[in-house]
């Protein structure tokens, strides 16, 4: 699966053209209207899929899983690919859309052994020749990326997704202007998905797990700048988390941090190097004993929550770190 830190990390592969009968030829495939190959000679670009590993994007494959184990591959519905050289100069073919389906392959011929079917082996791709076969140059991420929103609109992108994508095309130096007329969204639009990307990491995540919507952590942001936002985020789903609810947060969940609140969490650190000096004083012997056992308690509070600071949170798993079943072979390009 592409986790979090994978998809939203600087995208930029040389995709070198090839050449589409040479492809074609070498993957045992035959022609009619389409291209008709084995699955299993397919490959995905690394990175480029902006689809996130959710649990509906799970249920999404499964669906597709039990479809295909049905049906069977349903021709008129072909994948659409193309050709490029791998790290050993074969002209291979690679998907820029139909990621889903193609996960959901393995899934459905195991659905279809355990039925007694036939297996399926041959899919339908269009392949798309490249015009700049003969100069080799190398094909736009940009373009590609706009291709596949454009042909996923029966099974749209979440916005955090969208918001991927505008970061691509941004980092590609397309103008947001020109990011909203070819991905059909109004330019306002395109500058709060860029504004979500340059959020916290907090933020980012609630959206890709649709926790969050994308206006209400833009309304955020605007109002309260990226720290303090993403602070009242996640004060608002631990709320929720604590009573075991689903954490769908809306403005009424999301308080305002108080002012003394937010300047005691800042001081911290602060207060407890402090109450650790006033300890080893000798003078803090002399001092009422109530007065030593609640600067004590507050110091035992500090301390117990400096513990729990000091977990690697890195080294725990997400939803964006879970494994897509059935992944086909990816590309080093």
């Amino acid at each position: 699966m592409h986790n979090m830190k994978q998809l939203e990390a600087s995208f930029d592969t040389t995709i070198t053209p090839g050449v589409l009968k040479d492809a074609m030829k070498t993957a045992g495939a035959s022609s009619g209207d389409l291209w008709k190959l084995p699955f299993c000679q397919l490959r995905i670009i690394e990175g480029f899929n902006l689809r996130v590993q959710t649990p509906q994007y799970q249920a999404k494959i499964e669906e597709y899983a039990e479809l295909l184990a049905n049906e069977g591959w349903l021709p008129h519905e072909p994948m659409k690919g193309l050709v490029q050289q791998d790290a050993e100069g074969k002209n291979v073919v690679y998907i820029f859309d139909g990621h889903t389906r193609l996960l959901a392959l393995p899934l459905a011929n195991a659905k279809r052994a355990a039925r007694g079917l036939a297996q399926i082996v041959d899919v339908t791709v269009i392949a798309i020749p490249s015009k700049k076969e003969k100069s080799k140059e190398p094909i736009s991420i940009a373009d590609l990326t706009v291709a596949m929103i454009q042909a996923n609109m029966s099974n749209p992108h979440t916005a955090y997704e969208m918001a991927l994508a505008c970061k691509r095309l941004a980092d590609a130096h397309v103008p947001n202007g020109d990011i909203a007329k070819r991905l059909s969204l109004s330019t306002e639009w395109v500058k709060s998905l860029l504004m979500l990307m340059a959020a916290p990491q907090e933020l980012r995540e609630r959206v890709a797990a649709e926790a969050l919507t994308v206006t209400l952590a833009v309304q955020l942001l605007k109002e309260h700048g990226s720290t303090e936002a993403a602070e009242m985020v996640e004060e608002a789903a631990a709320e929720k988390e604590a009573q075991g609810k689903p954490v769908k947060l809306t403005r009424k969940n999301i308080k305002p941090n108080n002012p003394f609140t937010k300047a005691v969490k800042r001081s911290a650190p602060a207060m407890y190097d402090a109450l650790a000096n006033v300890k080893q004083d000798p003078a803090f012997a002399k001092l009422n004993a109530a007065t030593r056992e609640k600067l004590l308690e507050i110091m035992d509070t500090l301390e117990k929550a400096k513990d729990d600071g000091a977990v690697d949170h890195s080294k725990q798993t997400t939803i964006f770190d879970a494994p897509a079943a059935g992944e086909p072979e990816k590309s080093a390009a």
